[in-house]
C-alpha cells in the first residue's frame, strides 16, 4: 500500500539514526492508499508474480512481488528457513552489523550454503545474502545497496499483525532525484520504448511517497538497489528475512 505522512520530516528523522524515538509507526498520522498491482505471467508452476509500476520524473521503475500459490509450500518454506536462521545463530555467530539497529543479521555468505538450496527457495538470489531477524523494539535504518543492481527480500515470518505499520518494509521509489546512466537504462522505462521491451505506463510521481509491502511467509520483493528503504520497528512479534542483493 501507498503511504502518507502528515509530518514527512518526523518520520525521515527517525529512520535515518538510531535510536527510534517518540511515536511508534501506527502512532504516527498518516493515511494509505492501495498499490496497483498488475497478474504477470507465471514465472513457475509455484510462484505467481505481480508487478507495480512506481512513477518518476524519468519514468517509471518496477517493483516485483512473487508469492507462492500453495499455503502449505509457504509454511514449510517458512520453517525451513527459521531453521536454518536458528542453526547459524546457534553457532555462536555475531553476525554482521549493516542497517539493522538492533537484531542479527546473518554473514553474507548465505547463498553459498548447500543447506540452504533444499528450502525451496526461489531462484531469484544468485549473489551476496543473509538473515535479518527483528525480535520486538528492532528495526533497519534508512539505507540503500550502493554497488548492486538489485535487491530484494523473502518473508519466512511476518512480524507484522494485518493491517499495521510496524515491521513492514517501506521503500521510496521516487526516490533519489537523479539517476545515473547506467541506472536509469536498467531499471527506467519510458510511456513509450524504441529497444522492443514493454512500456511502461505514463505515471506521474505519487504524493504518497512511501510503499510499505505487507510481511508474509512465502512472499519475495525485488526492487532496483538504488531505493531508499527501512522496516519499521517492531511491536510484540519477530520478523524474520532472507535478505539478497546481485
Amino acid at each position: 500500500m501507498w503511504v502518507s505522512f502528515d509530518d514527512p520530516l518526523a518520520l525521515l528523522s527517525k529512520v535515518l539514526a538510531p535510536p527510534w524515538e517518540g511515536e511508534q509507526p501506527d502512532e504516527l498520522p498518516h493515511t494509505c492508499k492501495p498499490a496497483a498491482w498488475e497478474r504477470q505471467h507465471a514465472c513457475s508452476r509455484d510462484w505467481e508474480h505481480d508487478l507495480l509500476w512506481c512513477g518518476r520524473a524519468e519514468g517509471s521503475v518496477a517493483i516485483h512481488r512473487f508469492r507462492l500459490r500453495d499455503h502449505v509450500l509457504a509454511r514449510e518454506l517458512a520453517a525451513g528457513m527459521q531453521a536454518l536462521a536458528l542453526e547459524e545463530r546457534s553457532r555462536g555467530s555475531s553476525g554482521d552489523q549493516a542497517s539493522n539497529v538492533g537484531g542479527f543479521h546473518g554473514a553474507r555468505d548465505l547463498w553459498e550454503r548447500p543447506e540452504v538450496h533444499e528450502t525451496g527457495l526461489p531462484q531469484l538470489v544468485r549473489c551476496a545474502a543473509w538473515w535479518n531477524a527483528l525480535p520486538p523494539g528492532c528495526w533497519n535504518a534508512l539505507h540503500t545497496h550502493a554497488g548492486s543492481t538489485y535487491s530484494g527480500v523473502v518473508y519466512a515470518s511476518g512480524g507484522s499483525p494485518r493491517g499495521s505499520l510496524a515491521g513492514r518494509l517501506a521503500l521510496l521509489p521516487s526516490a533519489p532525484q537523479s539517476l545515473s546512466p547506467d541506472q536509469r537504462q536498467i531499471h527506467v522505462r519510458a510511456a513509450a520504448t524504441t529497444d522492443g521491451l514493454a512500456a511502461a505506463p505514463p505515471l506521474r510521481p505519487t504524493d504518497a511517497p512511501y510503499l510499505l509491502l505487507e510481511p508474509a511467509p512465502g512472499t519475495c520483493i525485488v526492487f532496483p538497489s538504488f531505493v531508499p528503504h527501512f522496516v519499521f520497528t517492531l511491536g510484540k512479534r519477530v520478523r524474520l528475512v532472507l535478505e539478497a542483493t546481485c
